[in-house]
């Protein structure tokens, strides 16, 4: 493959930080994934900071695609507790949101505004949609067929397999969806790694595109991986140590990645159009 570098995305969304009127960040940008950044993209994705309460959000809206919407607490040895407490919006409802949390917006579903009203700790926001580019139409009607808004939000780690347990002091998941527990929705998860282990998994390729990232645990500077990555992508291995997703196609072999020189934990994700990995 020529230039494989192109899929591997560290900009950040260009509007920058967010501060409040004494100059103190609010939220900072980590990195951005689009088909205007990567043309030919079939997946949106985008990832933040937040370093204290705010009621900066969207107005309320739909998509004509489905969507995921979270917060990850910064704690990698717990990775379930937020350490902080969100109000989301969701088809008329305000659900309290104090666990990390995944939570699934099939497409017609109003959604938004959310406030972020403590932050014991820095935590991560994250939004995604198996498309190219987001759509979104301002709407704050509730609509039908989605009278129960708190079963679209999962706080659960995924499981590990049979026989593929991982030593917590090398890797804790935080969250997971799929379709698998609601269904419908696309896939994405969340895991820490605390300290590097031998390359994994191994090479393998999907039917469907996926995106893999690795974030830096540094609020103060959410560019700075704060390793070395090294991502075997289509036969040629890959290095950087800054905050980064990777997009594959479907067919793309991919896999395995080593961290190496890792000076704090690292935030990893997989997602993809898939219903289920």
């Amino acid at each position: 493959m020529d230039n494989p570098e192109r899929f591997f995305i560290t900009e950040p969304m260009p509007n920058g930080h967010d501060v409040d009127e004494n100059g103190k960040t609010i939220r900072r940008n980590i990195v951005w994934l689009n088909d205007t950044v990567l043309p030919g993209s079939k997946q949106f994705f985008t990832i933040v900071w937040y370093d204290q309460p705010h009621s900066l959000s969207r107005e309320s809206h739909v998509c004509d695609v489905d969507e995921f919407v979270g917060f990850i607490g910064s704690d990698p040895e717990n990775p379930q507790e937020l350490n902080g407490r969100v109000r989301f919006w969701l088809n008329g409802k305000w659900i309290t949101i104090e666990k990390s949390a995944i939570i699934y917006v099939p497409a017609g579903m109003p959604h938004c505004p959310y406030v972020v009203e403590a932050a014991d700790k820095p935590m991560i926001h994250f939004a995604g949609s198996p498309c190219g580019h987001l759509t979104r139409t301002p709407c704050d009607t509730p609509a039908e067929g989605f009278e129960d808004p708190e079963k679209y939000v999962s706080y659960e780690p995924r499981p590990f397999m049979p026989g593929k347990e991982t030593d917590p002091s090398i890797l804790r998941k935080a969250v997971w969806l799929d379709s698998s527990i609601m269904p419908g929705a696309p896939y994405i998860e969340f895991a820490w790694f605390l300290k590097p282990r031998e390359p994994k998994p191994p090479t393998h390729v999907h039917d469907f595109d996926e995106i893999v990232g690795f974030i830096g645990s540094n609020p103060d500077d959410p560019g700075d991986l704060g390793a070395t990555l090294n991502f075997n992508y289509d036969g040629e291995v890959i290095r950087t140590d800054r905050s980064v997703v990777v997009y594959m196609p479907a067919g793309v072999h991919h896999c395995p990645f080593l961290i190496e020189d890792m000076k704090r934990p690292i935030l990893s994700f997989s997602g993809g159009d898939g219903n289920r990995y």
